[in-house]
């Protein structure tokens, strides 16, 4: 016989054995196959002994997605969504340059203005209102002008005429 004398106990915590009810007894455990995020429980011969083991009794597939793949699919398929609505937006027709309002204007003529300008058909978004506003200070009665957007899809020009 061999005894051990002045042994000393490990210090720290000591480990919690987690036991079945009745040490002994096998219950039947359920057998799952994972393969590539779908996982499979085969088929049992009979309903009532599936029903007795505790096992289901048809065929279930599931799919196991990560959280962090929807998240980046529900991210991506959010940036797609706006981005071709922006793109849509940017080169709709419901958004071009379609009336042109002239205001302040006796001598010189809507269409002598309007021909300079050369807004038409333009992108709301994109129209240069500095270049029309210099090609129209080139007409020789105009002495200020102001062009300004008005939404949807119409220019307005304010013209003030040389004074003799």
């Amino acid at each position: 016989m061999i005894v051990k004398r002045n042994r000393q106990k490990p210090a720290g915590v000591r480990k919690i054995v987690r036991r079945t009810p009745t040490v002994g007894v096998q219950t039947p455990r359920r057998i799952v196959t994972r393969s590539r995020g779908v996982s499979v429980v085969p088929p049992r011969r009979s309903f009532w002994r599936a029903r007795r083991l505790g096992m289901p009794h048809r065929r279930r597939i599931s799919i196991h997605v990560a959280k962090r793949y929807v998240v980046l699919a529900a991210a991506l398929g959010s940036l797609a969504l706006v981005g071709g609505w922006s793109y849509w937006v940017f080169t709709s027709p419901f958004f071009r340059v379609s009336d042109v309002v002239v205001e302040g204007n006796s001598r010189v003529s809507t269409d002598t203005i309007v021909g300079a300008a050369n807004v038409f058909g333009d992108s709301m978004f994109t129209t240069d209102l500095a270049a029309a506003q210099k090609e129209l200070y080139q007409l020789p009665l105009v002495n200020s002008v102001r062009v300004e957007r008005e939404w949807p899809h119409t220019l307005k020009i304010l013209v003030e005429e040389r004074k003799a």
